[in-house]
């Protein structure tokens, strides 16, 4: 990350910020009656603002340093041969230093650990890791200097953007090619046409009659996006060094799922996003079974609606992929294999399997199976993000696990690790995706 990019995502923070305590404040103060009231109000707000830009130029001063000290150490590891350190793994050592230090001082969260203590645990459990202690003994400066963290352990901001992009790398969404646009105030409005104005032949001296074109808008509100590890306190206590990276990795995994889910299939409720699947407005392709001409069809349906096709692809299971490249003429050559086997593209376009899209079997009579086949212009999906990435830690909740039952991580001897984010999905044209639930015959 460059200085430019931190000071842009330390202004998008100190906004949303302000605009949180604007609200908070208004909506404490209520209804504004008279000069005193408007008075107090202004006042309020004005020293909301102050504290939020003291505290965010001291956040983007912190940032800054250990950012500076990151590059340092891997350049002095650079000149002694050393291995560079990446930004994640020093993001999931940082997560492991933690659990280390809770471990060791035998406190219940993390917000009882102090920063000098997982410091401590850091130099401890990776010696050879400079760039974590650089990055470390910055920001314990830095918390030791103001109010420690209220309950969770969030990832520096300098490092966060990068962490979330190796959250992103194997999503379907990325894949895809799904644009992604920042939320810097927890939420977005952006304008769309959804009717053109008309244009009409008129005969000489003849009024030319008026159109207008009408608007509407696309939504995007940040949701959040949690995961949650539980791990084996015994395994805490008698490991060495790589369960940060498993524990990093299993959280990271199980937000991939949850956003691959919520794209295709969130139920678009105040707390989950709208999922393609469930977007009102995007076309069907109504034939029963997958023939040869399926494809081309479907791609029809696409012209049919003036689609820009800035980013068109195909998002298939893997069984109804396996279905096409099977698919063959009644003369006999196979009507897509190739073009499929070598180059994974079908009508010229790439393509994209994930088993999130549906399938189902029929065991009793296998010809009845069905699969979803998606064609769409993912340049039409807007993909909102949020760039804090917080990470809890405990030793007193509980969690549903795999069968429903509700776990003690007290009575178990467990630590839990919770990561939290927010994003949000939106169709600006649904037109621009068409779907089809199709047998294989």
């Amino acid at each position: 990350m460059t200085q430019a990019e931190l000071e842009k995502l330390i202004d998008e923070r100190s906004k949303k910020q302000a605009d949180e305590a604007i609200a908070s404040i208004k909506a404490e103060i209520g209804e504004v009656k008279n000069v005193v009231d408007e008075k107090r109000l202004n006042d309020a707000v004005e020293n909301a603002i102050k504290k939020v830009n003291a505290e965010n130029a001291k956040s983007l001063n912190d940032n800054a340093s250990m950012l500076l000290n990151f590059e340092r150490a891997n350049a002095e590891n650079a000149v002694k041969g050393l291995k560079q350190e990446s930004v994640k793994s020093v993001v999931n050592q940082m997560i492991g230093s933690a659990l280390f230090a809770m471990e060791k001082a035998k406190k219940n969260n993390v917000a009882m650990v102090t920063p000098d203590e997982i410091l401590a645990s850091a130099k401890e459990k990776y010696p050879e890791s400079k760039a974590l202690h650089s990055v470390l003994e910055s920001r314990t400066k830095a918390l030791n200097a103001s109010t420690p963290a209220d309950g969770g352990f969030t990832v520096p901001i300098a490092f966060s953007a990068d962490y979330i992009e190796m959250l992103y790398a194997n999503t379907i969404l990325e894949k895809l090619g799904v644009r992604k646009v920042p939320m810097p105030n927890g939420n977005l409005s952006i304008p769309k046409m959804t009717e053109s104005a008309t244009a009409y032949w008129v005969g000489e001296a003849q009024k030319i009659n008026t159109s207008q074109a009408t608007f509407g808008e696309v939504n995007l509100r940040a949701k959040k996006l949690g995961a949650m590890s539980p791990v084996s306190n015994s395994l805490l206590r008698y490991t060495g060094v790589g369960l940060d990276s498993w524990i990093a990795e299993d959280l990271m995994e199980k937000a991939r799922i949850g956003l691959d889910k919520a794209f295709l299939k969130g139920a678009g409720t105040e707390h989950t996003p709208l999922g393609l699947y469930n977007t009102t407005g995007v076309q069907t392709y109504n034939e029963t079974a997958l023939s040869v001409t399926t494809p081309l069809e479907m791609f029809a349906l696409l012209e049919q609606a003036n689609v820009p096709f800035g980013n068109v692809k195909w998002l298939l299971n893997p069984i109804g992929k396996s279905w096409l490249a099977g698919k063959a003429f009644s003369s006999g050559p196979f009507a897509w294999a190739e073009e499929i086997g070598s180059r994974k593209q079908l009508n010229g376009y790439d393509i994209i399997t994930s088993t999130s899209v549906n399938y189902t079997a029929d065991a009793g009579t296998p010809s009845n199976s069905t699969a979803d086949f998606w064609l769409g212009d993912f340049s039409q999906l807007l993909w909102g993000v949020g760039y804090d990435i917080t990470v809890e830690m405990s030793r007193e909740g509980t969690y549903i696990d795999a069968n429903s039952n509700t776990v003690s991580a007290f009575q178990n001897d467990l630590t839990l690790v919770r990561l939290i984010t927010e994003h949000d999905f939106a169709c600006r044209h649904p037109e621009a995706f068409v779907k089809g639930t199709l047998k294989k015959a």
